[in-house]
């Protein structure tokens, strides 16, 4: 099993609930798994927590290749907000959308984390700023068209919308990932045989992980006690927060 360093493009948006404002993450390219908390630090904690959980017990092979391989691309990318307006029907809509950019082998794509993280290529050869706008714009609407045309009774184009606040970062997280057989042959439909004899492959690195808690992967945000360290946590604390503490010279 090897350890796998991921640095994923997150996008960090704000939710209310409950009246109360949140921290809302999720990843650029694929849209999941979501983490939410009122801080952000908390947030960040658990985005990495239901990354690592998601890839729990996983195990590289051809058939699932592009799920981690979609965790590991990490272009060079830009976030933009643009102000569009525009018509659908009778209808009038305007409102701030996002776009986040990006160039690959030459050529240049745009996604709209808003709208089911819907990826395309952009026209032109710079994707200068303009160009973005404009892609932005006849995208959007055909996209929002579409949408109210499958279900115009509950269509709402604020859905989609942008907030002011929310940003893009880079969030890394290690997980590990076992090697499977990596063949690009066609597997053999012994789907009944298999049934009859059972999974006899066994490793027991993904088997820990699947069982077990790794510690350090609670550090700092949700590391709320020292194991088989109380006593000398008891101390620190004394001597940090104790009324009678004076402070010293050579501090």
């Amino acid at each position: 099993m090897a350890i796998v360093k991921l640095n994923i493009p997150t996008l960090v948006t704000d939710t209310t609930i409950e009246g109360l404002a949140h921290y809302h993450l999720r990843p650029l390219f694929t849209g999941f798994p979501l983490a939410t908390h009122r801080r952000y630090d908390n947030a960040v904690a658990l985005f990495q927590k239901e990354v690592r959980q998601a890839f729990k017990g996983f195990s590289f092979n051809r058939q699932n290749a592009t799920r981690l391989l979609w965790f590991l691309f990490n272009p060079e990318i830009q976030y933009h907000q643009f102000q569009l307006e525009f018509n659908l029907g009778r209808q009038f809509v305007s409102g701030l959308f996002g776009l986040a950019s990006f160039s690959y082998e030459d050529k240049h794509f745009a996604i709209l984390p808003a709208i089911h993280h819907y990826m395309f290529m952009l026209p032109g050869k710079k994707g200068s700023h303009p160009e973005l706008k404009a892609a932005a714009q006849t995208t959007v609407r055909a996209l929002l068209r579409k949408l109210k045309q499958e279900n115009e009774s509950e269509f709402d184009p604020e859905l989609y919308f942008a907030n002011t606040k929310e940003f893009l970062t880079h969030i890394e997280v290690s997980v590990n990932v076992g090697q499977s057989a990596f063949s690009f042959d066609v597997p053999p439909d012994n789907w009944f045989l298999a049934s009859l004899i059972g999974d006899t492959d066994f490793d027991g690195a993904i088997e820990i992980e699947r069982v077990a808690q790794d510690l350090n992967s609670l550090y700092p945000a949700e590391l709320r006690r020292a194991y088989y360290q109380e006593e000398l946590i008891s101390q620190l604390y004394k001597a940090t927060f104790h009324r009678g503490n004076t402070p010293r010279a050579d501090a």
